[in-house]
């Protein structure tokens, strides 16, 4: 088993020998079409980590990351928890250098098979997760139509920004445990509920 959050997809994609299925969140299968978000901000903010360790604009540049417009006006106590695990518990030039592995991702070059029978794609069955209300979600949506629709899911987590886990965590635990069995995995999803209602 294998998941993978954000920036870390392009990297192990790449590496990956021998995995059974994927399970993605917030994941991006091409380079950024955003400007000012996606390419210009992160250099901002890499620059002034480096530099002025961390700033008003990089802590909000970073709650726009995770979690959107929408969870930051409505999920106060997370995103106020969220700042204060950033500020207090984050060295700058290690964000600064998370944040250059963002900006340095390349495109994982995967298209859908019945496009072109020899282009790469990703063969084992995979389930995208996205928020509803997630900056990332046309980025999710691309990459699914990137996907063979016969190995890949696509789950919108309704009342979730861009930290799904955190936001709705049944919702994320059901959505697993229905991909799990999906895929044949029916025993060890009833166990896990057996140990959990205990």
């Amino acid at each position: 088993m294998l998941i993978l959050f954000e920036s870390s997809c392009t990297t192990i994609l790449k590496s990956i020998i021998n995995v059974e299925f994927l399970i993605l969140s917030i994941s991006l299968s091409h380079g950024d079409l955003l400007i000012t978000y996606k390419y210009f901000f992160p250099k901002v903010c890499k620059k002034q980590l480096q530099t002025k360790g961390m700033t008003s604009f990089v802590e909000e540049y970073l709650l726009w990351h995770h979690f959107g417009n929408k969870t930051m006006e409505t999920n106060l106590d997370l995103k106020h928890a969220y700042l204060e695990s950033v500020k207090t518990l984050l060295n700058p030039f290690n964000l600064s250098l998370f944040i250059d592995s963002y900006i340095r991702r390349t495109d994982l070059g995967i298209h859908r098979p019945d496009t072109n029978p020899n282009h790469k794609t990703i063969k084992v069955p995979i389930l995208l997760l996205s928020g509803v209300f997630s900056p990332h979600d046309d980025d999710v949506v691309n990459m699914n139509s990137r996907l063979d629709p016969k190995n890949s899911n696509y789950m919108k987590v309704s009342d979730s920004g861009g930290m799904e886990l955190e936001e709705q965590p049944a919702k994320v635990a059901t959505a697993l445990v229905l991909f799990l069995q999906g895929i044949g995995y029916g025993m060890l999803t009833q166990m896990l509920c057996f140990f959990n209602l205990r």
